[in-house]
């Protein structure tokens, strides 16, 4: 039987207590001791939450989960992350992200004694440790965001730049176009890879310039320039596997070339495209600007 508060009494068959442990001893104290006394004796190890905001940007990877947990056999210092603007909304300003991470707990309560500072550094250092043992090698940004080039560089992750046709700011641009071929465009391209370098990128990816902008910035900058419809001489060459492969659903880009043609398979394909880099065959005059 419960006596409820102003409410009178009635009886059921089962209760159910969906309070912490707490709270659920003072109810039982007196209703059933043995409840009470194993309910006193549980234990709550201490957790500290670090509540981080990041620029969307900053981050390596879309936050379109609940965030990750990390499994006792990882060693490492956080218990894990949720992505806290994704799951709440208004969570963080527009451009921002949101991140709360959780240490310390039964595995590591000693970690709850150290101060703000080291904790937000315990954090930070173990979120870019799990970000590349996920496979992330480096971090691609396209445009000139040099300071947030400088700040990824600083806390130890690698960055690659990427000038030229930006792909993920194609609706500003309007449409795939060739970009810097006049003058002032090629100067400021030109000045942006510097800039880029300076500011510790240690790769460009340049796209759909031309061949003569892109040869005077492979030449002057010391970082390797990486090519996909920048000419021939680019340190290195990319292409996306379905250009390569004429596999995609829209019009194939004049400074791709389809390897599928004669090959005998994917791996033929892949091959061949290696081989025709590796020998400066590829990309020839007909593929570049």
């Amino acid at each position: 039987m419960l006596t409820l508060d102003r409410k009178g009494t009635f009886t059921a068959d089962v209760v159910i207590v969906a309070t912490p442990a707490h709270a659920a001893a003072k109810l039982t104290e007196n209703i059933v001791p043995e409840l009470h006394r194993h309910l006193t004796s549980v234990y709550y190890p201490p957790v500290a939450e670090v509540f981080l905001g990041f620029r969307e940007n900053q981050i390596g990877r879309p936050l379109d989960g609940f965030g990750f947990l990390v499994p006792a056999k990882e060693h490492r210092r956080i218990l894990g992350t949720i992505w806290s603007s994704t799951l709440f909304p208004r969570r963080a300003p527009e451009g921002y992200v949101a991140l709360t991470t959780f240490v310390g707990g039964s595995r590591q309560p000693g970690l709850l004694s150290a101060n703000d500072k080291s904790l937000v550094q315990i954090v930070t250092e173990e979120l870019q440790e799990l970000m590349q043992a996920g496979g992330a090698q480096m971090i691609k940004l396209e445009g000139a965001r040099i300071e947030i080039v400088r700040f990824l560089v600083e806390q130890g992750i690698p960055v690659c730049g990427h000038l030229g046709l930006l792909p993920q700011s194609i609706n500003q641009l309007g449409h795939y176009k060739v970009q810097g071929r006049d003058r002032a465009e090629a100067d400021r391209i030109l000045a942006d890879a510097h800039r880029l370098e300076q500011a510790g990128a240690g790769l460009l990816v340049l796209e759909c310039v031309p061949s003569a902008l892109a040869k005077d910035i492979s030449t002057q900058l010391s970082i390797p320039v990486i090519g996909i419809g920048a000419g021939l001489a680019c340190d290195g060459q990319v292409l996306v596997l379905y250009d390569m492969l004429n596999i995609g659903l829209g019009k194939r880009p004049r400074f791709s070339r389809d390897f599928m043609r004669g090959a005998a398979s994917l791996q033929e394909a892949c091959i061949a495209y290696h081989q025709a880099v590796k020998l400066s065959q590829f990309p020839a005059a007909e593929h570049s600007y």
